[in-house]
């Protein structure tokens, strides 16, 4: 079997896998198990009657008789009239049946709200129903993606799994945090299934995961003078961080603090040692006017509460890795050799090799 298929060695394409496929079933039926469902059957049954009536239109030579008398006279009136202008002739053909297009279209979800409600389409519900029922139904097909194999092949019908890319706009819309946290963590389940590809753009931190590899984000910027950038890591930032406390460190913030999410929409951030800072920074602020000189301002730029010193270099390091703009403002704690050392950390991230943060 192996010398027939087309392009050994090669990487698998649709038609070495359609060759393979036919070779299986034609040489080693045994090695496949089929369990059609019960309604197999009935397709195909209803394929043979629409063939049926459609052999009506068509005429055979052999069988004459099978061509309904309505559509020979209709032919043969054609051609009368065709043979006075230019002599050819027509015949009525029909085409090899497909049965999806005309199952599919006819084939609805339908809805309830509750016990004793009436069925509605989902284009009647309000939108975030309807995202709930995408969302439930990107699960099922995660679910089914994520099946193991038997010895190799799919359970039922033998069928190689083909490659999908899945393109969501927005999954965000109409729904709250907790279903976007839901919708997230299916889209990235599926985006892990083997030939399955998700592409997603979205305006909510809430789908953004630090945790997980950082070259499957894009950040995209469009400037003062509307020109787009792209923003694109080759490398993954965590597993750069030294040891196994530090990991967990960041990871707890990712957790528990949204405001890392954030960073990627803002304009500019400022890293801020603690709470009483952000404060602080808040109230000068409010007491100089400067909110009320620059209403913008406050919006553009992200304070964001590191929960520490120690903790800032960990955002610094996302920062840096998406080129996103960020000043520093933090207590030197001279005499303190601990945070000392964390002072250089910090200053050694500050330089990047494209700009200069404060």
């Amino acid at each position: 079997m192996i010398e027939q298929i087309p392009d050994r060695g090669a990487r698998p394409t649709n038609q070495s896998r359609d060759v393979l496929r036919a070779l299986v079933k034609e040489r080693r039926p045994d090695l496949i198990e089929l369990h059609e469902p019960d309604w197999i059957p009935k397709i195909i049954e209803l394929k043979k009657k629409i063939e049926a009536v459609l052999r009506l239109f068509s005429p055979d030579p052999d069988h004459p008789e099978v061509q309904a008398e309505e559509i020979r006279a209709v032919q043969e009136r054609i051609n009368a009239k065709l043979s006075e202008v230019i002599g050819g002739t027509v015949a009525i053909r029909t085409s090899e049946v497909d049965i999806e297009p005309i199952l599919l279209p006819s084939t609805h979800l339908v809805l309830r709200d509750g016990p004793g409600s009436i069925e509605t389409l989902p284009e009647h519900q309000g939108h975030g129903l309807q995202r709930t029922l995408v969302m439930t139904l990107l699960q099922i097909l995660a679910e089914i993606q994520s099946e193991p194999l038997r010895d190799g092949l799919p359970e039922g019908p033998i069928e190689l799994r083909r490659s999908t890319i899945l393109a969501v706009e927005e999954p965000e819309l109409y729904m709250h945090p907790q279903m976007e946290r839901k919708m997230r963590d299916v889209l990235y389940r599926l985006s892990s299934q083997p030939n399955f590809q998700v592409i997603c753009t979205t305006h909510s931190p809430v789908f953004i995961d630090v945790e997980k590899s950082h070259r499957a984000l894009v950040r995209i910027v469009k400037d003062e003078h509307r020109v787009v950038s792209f923003r694109q890591v080759s490398e993954v930032a965590l597993p750069e961080v030294g040891t196994d406390e530090e990991r967990n460190r960041i990871k707890f913030i990712a957790t528990f603090n949204a405001a890392i999410n954030e960073v990627f929409f803002a304009r500019r951030v400022v890293l801020l040692e603690e709470r009483s800072s952000l404060v602080a920074f808040h109230q000068a602020a409010e007491q100089t006017g400067l909110f009320r000189r620059h209403t913008t301002l406050r919006r553009d730029v992200m304070l964001i509460d590191c929960g520490g010193k120690q903790c800032i270099p960990f955002y610094q390091r996302i920062l840096n890795h998406f080129a996103i703009p960020y000043t520093v403002i933090h207590d030197e704690d001279r005499g303190n050799a601990e945070s000392e050392k964390t002072t250089v950390d910090i200053s050694k991230f500050l330089v990047t090799p494209n700009w200069t943060n404060l």
